[in-house]
């Protein structure tokens, strides 16, 4: 029977007494105070907790490491590039003025509250869900390539204008408390995700016009909000034409559960809010039909 692993109030390194300074949750495994080079190719945790950690050198030991956490740290600097592996990485209330993402693959939240960034390159980074950035010094933010990304927390920065048209996926956007803001360009005004902001007028359809999005020339149907939901969930869709259409559930095994909506229909933004309270918790999809074309989209009711 293998003993317990003895987790080391710090991480270092027998071989040249490198130290991440009170970094918990490093795996000494052999129970002698030190993380060895193999020991730290099996951490996939490491968390700083409330320990200020001042030095990242040698993170390239970290080889399986998926999460980080380095809240409260005193360093200005981090380089994320060896961890190439990692899916999470949290830093509030940190030093952090500069951080070089790299490519990451798998990496799909970032949490940053309150440290002094100002820039931030994701392009390395595609697969992103959760973007957290309040209370930093964001002065632009590339989202160009977050076709993924569903929440994006941005309040309390110096960001002057955001374009959120690549996330074709966002369910919430909070931009509240955002003094040098001008613009945010959106498909549709009002934006057919949730959303907080101080004031909608600084919504605008890049391109265009807010007046003409209020008919919106695109046939869509949108990210349920929330999802997973229980019992409820908000429907969004758009009709580039006015027109017969048609918003039905079925379950996975293609049986129609209910109708929606159905008949003439406006062209413009829609929206409707669905109670799943009748149903039994599991995956359902939605599809919605005009006269010309489709689009499906799934919805997990979860009690």
């Amino acid at each position: 029977m293998l003993a317990a692993p003895v987790y080391a109030q710090y991480v270092e390194f027998a071989d040249d007494n490198f130290r991440l300074t009170l970094i918990q949750q490093g795996r000494d495994l052999d129970g002698d105070g030190l993380i060895s080079y193999a020991e730290a190719a099996a951490v996939t945790v490491l968390h700083g907790g409330s320990y200020p950690i001042s030095d990242y050198s040698g993170l390239e030991f970290f080889t399986n490491l998926q999460r980080l956490d380095v809240t409260m740290s005193s360093a200005s600097t981090i380089d994320l590039s060896p961890l190439v592996n990692l899916r999470y990485f949290y830093s509030d209330y940190s030093a952090l003025a500069s951080i070089t993402v790299g490519d990451k693959p798998y990496l799909v939240e970032i949490w940053m509250m309150d440290n002094p960034i100002s820039a931030l390159d994701l392009s390395g980074a595609p697969q992103l869900a959760m973007l957290d950035l309040c209370l930093n010094y964001i002065t632009e933010l590339d989202l160009s390539n977050q076709a993924h990304l569903s929440t994006l927390f941005l309040t309390d920065t110096r960001i002057s204008n955001v374009d959120l048209r690549p996330c074709g996926e966002l369910n919430m956007v909070d931009l509240r408390w955002n003094d040098y803001l001008t613009e945010v360009c959106v498909d549709s005004v009002p934006p057919a995700f949730s959303y907080m902001i101080d004031d909608e007028s600084l919504f605008h359809v890049c391109g265009g016009t807010a007046e003409a999005s209020e008919t919106p020339m695109r046939f869509a149907l949108h990210n349920a909000y929330p999802n997973p939901f229980n019992p409820t969930t908000t429907i969004s869709y758009s009709l580039a034409e006015s027109g017969v259409a048609e918003l039905a559930l079925f379950n996975l095994s293609g049986r129609l559960v209910s109708v929606l909506h159905s008949g003439l229909t406006e062209a413009g933004e829609h929206s409707l809010q669905f109670d799943g309270s009748a149903l039994s918790s599991g995956v359902y999809l939605l599809r919605l039909t005009s006269e010309s074309e489709q689009a499906v989209s799934r919805i997990t009711l979860i009690k």
